[in-house]
Formats: C-alpha cells, structure tokens, sequence
C-alpha cells in the first residue's frame, strides 16, 4: 500500500501511534489517494493485506504454541521426562 500510495494506510501523528494501529489491524482507507486507485486495484490489494496479516497472525501463534510446548518439556518436574538440555538447543 505504501508503495502504491506513498503513505501507511495507519492514520497516527508519530511512529508509536501507527505502529499500534498496525498491529491492533485498523487500517484506514479514507482519503483522496486511496480514492484514485481504480475499484479492482483497491479489492486485489485489500485481499492481498487481509491475506497477509492473516498469515502472520497463523505464523505468530504457530511459534507461540512452539514456544509454550518447550518451556512445559523443560519446566517438567520429572527428571525422567524432562526434556534434555541438547535437545531445547
């Protein structure tokens, strides 16, 4: 979008207030600019957006779910079943 436009689609005065706007998914479409991109531009790259923070969303929590699998085998209070240090690595 930014490539297309020149600007975030994230309305915010300073970096902080996009970057939470980016991650909360408001995402503005209002304006002049975004009003020139023709109607089939505008639906391909509303896809491809949703699209995209849809995977990273799948992506972030594959990872957390990881995460949390490892710190249950290695905080278990079995020394028998207990996850080796080598194997964490």
């Amino acid at each position: 979008m930014i490539s297309l436009l020149g600007k975030t689609p994230f309305n915010g005065k300073n970096y902080n207030e996009i970057l939470a706007q980016n991650r909360a998914s408001n995402i503005s479409f209002e304006g002049t600019d975004y009003l020139k991109l023709p109607l089939p531009g505008k639906i391909i790259k509303f896809i491809l957006l949703t699209t995209i923070l849809t995977l990273i969303n799948k992506f972030i929590l594959f990872y957390l779910f990881l995460a949390y699998d490892l710190l249950k085998k290695m905080l278990d209070n079995d020394p028998k079943t207990r996850i080796p240090a080598k194997k964490a690595l």
